[in-house]
């Protein structure tokens, strides 16, 4: 296998690459800032940190979308119900932090976390204007993922151990999002249900061969990181595909079997830690804390009810009032804690929207083979990202708002094109003739 380094710098080739095939396609501008976001060339290449690599292309993104008159109108034909709701959500995180128990910080988490994200819905739904582009991004998204274990996955082959935590040895990234064997795990989750149905949908040999191929290497990864929350989530992957494949007995009966075939080769030691999952309390400091970040998180919340304690304020509160400033490791929690009630109402409010929108589509579409798979994509990688949420504190992670952003950007597309449905639910639009979606 290659050494890392050299993946590394193909990563950042991969990003100019996007860059430059933006001007065929400005769909290729938000897999390049997709990129910066995950990759951090800045990590690996401090020149690029210094000249603020990242806040250049984000500086452009917003220059691009305000100066060209076509983006202006396409984010106007985005007012959705899923838009409104995440505006709303953001609405109260910039309230939160408005009165957070430490404002800088907070507004620390929102240059950090929630800007980016917000960037990066923006360029998808002014660059997504067919069905082609959203698999392309899709397929972006994939690579990204997959990129993103390759290096523990190599430091796993060849003996590498490079974080060492409560006596335990992982086989991670030195840096980054995959340097923490949970984040690692959590990162190649996600990005797995996109990689099976791109695979499976696809006529094409190469991208059949590419999509389940890259799947099972991040399969893989997942196995390697030693994360009792991965294998939580490969369950909940082997079911969701499972429950809704034509061969719904089939691939459930498949996927236990993979899964417990790369348990036992996974030997002892592992299946001994994932063990540790059904002990309950004594499983340790690590399931533990799980559960503790949640119930923190609910108790910040009963002292501060309306708005939390503030985005990203939660170790620094936590360290304060109960003595121990560790993150959530509890979507939950962090949740709760952050944005209090209203916080809560507005995230519940906004997810609901946008997975009903995904199952309107997802039911209801029987022309469109793409925007089934896509819709079913975007279900069983939220689904999966919930589950795991027991076991991270996600709560301002990309891939809530890309995958919203995805769904907005698909919903136009039904509407526009007057597939099947669409045309009853929207009745403020008249009936137009029934045009064939660009393939």
């Amino acid at each position: 296998m290659p050494n890392p380094e050299i993946i590394h710098l193909c990563s950042l080739l991969g990003i100019f690459f996007f860059l430059i095939a933006s001007f065929k396609n400005k769909i290729y501008f938000a897999s390049a800032y997709l990129f910066i976001m995950i990759a951090k060339p800045g990590i690996f290449y401090p020149v690029m940190a210094k000249i603020r690599f990242e806040l250049i292309i984000a500086i452009i993104a917003v220059v691009l979308i305000v100066l060209q008159k076509d983006n202006l109108k396409m984010l106007s034909i985005h007012g959705s119900k899923i838009v409104n709701s995440m505006l709303f959500f953001l609405l109260v995180i910039f309230a939160s932090m408005l009165q957070a128990y430490d404002v800088a910080r907070a507004w620390d988490r929102i240059y950090v976390e929630i800007l980016p994200d917000c960037i990066l819905v923006l360029l998808l739904l002014v660059t997504c204007r067919n069905i082609k582009d959203i698999k392309k991004f899709l397929w972006s998204f994939g690579l990204i993922t997959a990129w993103l274990g390759y290096e523990p996955i190599y430091n796993f082959i060849n003996g590498i151990t490079v974080d060492q935590l409560g006596g335990a040895e992982y086989a991670v990234s030195e840096s980054g999002l995959a340097s923490g064997h949970v984040s690692l795990a959590n990162n190649l989750l996600q990005g797995m249900p996109v990689l099976w149905y791109l695979g499976i949908s696809s006529q094409n040999k190469f991208e059949k061969l590419a999509g389940t191929g890259l799947f099972f290497f991040c399969f893989f990864g997942v196995v390697i990181s030693g994360s009792r929350g991965g294998f939580v989530g490969l369950v909940v992957i082997g079911f969701l595909i499972s429950y809704f494949s034509e061969k719904r007995i089939l691939m459930m009966t498949l996927s236990f079997l993979v899964i417990i075939a790369s348990l036992l080769l996974m030997g002892d030691r592992y299946v001994g830690h994932i063990d540790t999952i059904l002990q309950g309390t004594g499983s340790g400091f690590s399931a533990n804390s799980r559960i503790a970040g949640l119930l923190d998180g609910i108790e910040m919340m009963i002292k501060r009810p309306i708005l939390g304690v503030g985005p990203g304020c939660y170790p620094v509160v936590r360290k304060a009032w109960f003595g121990w400033g560790l993150w959530s490791h509890n979507l939950y929690g962090r949740l709760a804690g952050e944005l209090g009630i209203i916080g809560i109402i507005t995230w519940v409010i906004f997810m609901r929207r946008y997975l009903t929108s995904c199952f309107e589509i997802k039911n209801s579409i029987k022309t469109d083979k793409w925007m089934k798979t896509i819709a079913t994509a975007i279900i069983v990688t939220t689904g999966v990202r919930l589950v795991l949420g027991m076991f991270g504190h996600a709560l301002y992670n990309y891939i809530w708002y890309m995958m919203a952003a995805l769904v907005v950007c698909a919903d136009y597309l039904c509407v526009k094109h007057d597939l099947d449905f669409k045309i009853q639910i929207d009745k403020k639009r008249p009936p137009q003739a029934i045009k064939n979606i660009e393939l």
